[in-house]
């Protein structure tokens, strides 16, 4: 418990003051849980401080007593006035490990704190603060939310291909097949056709309108012709003038929604369907498809 109080007094998490004739203060409560090892033996006792039934928005004020066992006896009658949100059951931290970089995020700003602390002190790490880059992916924050983008990896895959300096097309792939005869030749460079569709895959995770053609691609990876790797040029070119884009993620509603689609038996070679599907969460696309 002591450990746990120190913790809060370190990090911030109220100040002692006079509660204002026009507010009530909350109890609180402390929440005990044992943590054991993989054999069940206990590991440790933890405790944690929780602030009973209410949920912070924000700019409250929320005036909260003091915790049994740590009252001030000097100040007896004083509450603690919240500058963080103290709560256990409405709080949610996420923690993403992909090799050595992780995220890690939360509703609960005092226990991602104390978290980030716990891991200084296992592991050897260095942290980079706020959120701006993971994985090729830009996060830009703003009053609206958060922008996705994978603008520097796009244009490392039109350096790739030799193509930074091509004209932009107006859409990602066209409706009609080539009718020249050299277009069924085999593709000479199989393997760049490879590279350049299996990096395209990669940003269809802020590009989903991206999503049908590279999935149109990828059908050809094992013996690519040169028509194919003209589609490739195509949709390179619909990059090049759309780099700009990415996804966009604002507050709203979580209400879910979904669309699907299918061109039923649309391939002439096979007769197999393409389908696809996008699922949104409130005003933000949240998942999505095309496959054949």
């Amino acid at each position: 418990m002591k450990d746990e109080y120190d913790a809060l007094i370190r990090q911030g998490t109220w100040t002692l003051v006079s509660l204002p004739p026009t507010k009530k203060a909350i109890g609180c409560k402390w929440v005990f849980r044992l943590k054991k090892n993989s054999d069940g033996t206990i590991a440790r006792h933890k405790a944690r401080l929780a602030a009973k039934g209410f949920l912070q928005t924000e700019e409250e004020e929320v005036y909260m007593h003091q915790p049994i066992g740590f009252v001030d006896t000097t100040h007896p009658s004083m509450v603690c006035k919240l500058n963080k949100v103290l709560k256990t059951s409405h709080s949610i931290t996420i923690l993403l490990i992909y090799v050595d970089d992780i995220l890690l995020i939360g509703s609960d700003s005092s226990y991602i704190s104390s978290l980030i602390t716990h891991m200084h002190s296992t592991f050897s790490m260095k942290e980079l603060g706020l959120l701006n880059y993971f994985l090729g992916i830009a996060v830009t924050s703003s009053s609206s939310g958060y922008f996705l983008s994978q603008q520097k990896y796009a244009t490392e895959i039109l350096v790739k291909a030799g193509m930074t300096n091509c004209k932009s097309s107006p859409s990602p792939m066209t409706i009609t097949s080539s009718s020249d005869p050299a277009a069924d030749l085999p593709f000479s460079q199989p393997s760049l056709y490879r590279s350049l569709v299996g990096a395209l895959q990669y940003l269809t995770i802020t590009r989903p309108d991206l999503a049908f053609a590279v999935n149109h691609a990828c059908q050809f990876l094992q013996t690519p012709l040169t028509s194919h790797f003209a589609l490739v040029k195509r949709l390179l070119r619909y990059l090049k003038g759309t780099l700009h884009l990415g996804l966009q993620f604002s507050p709203g509603r979580l209400t879910l929604h979904a669309f699907s689609d299918s061109d039923w038996a649309g391939c002439s070679l096979d007769r197999r369907s393409t389908t696809g599907y996008c699922a949104f969460l409130g005003p933000n696309l949240i998942s999505w498809s095309a496959k054949k």
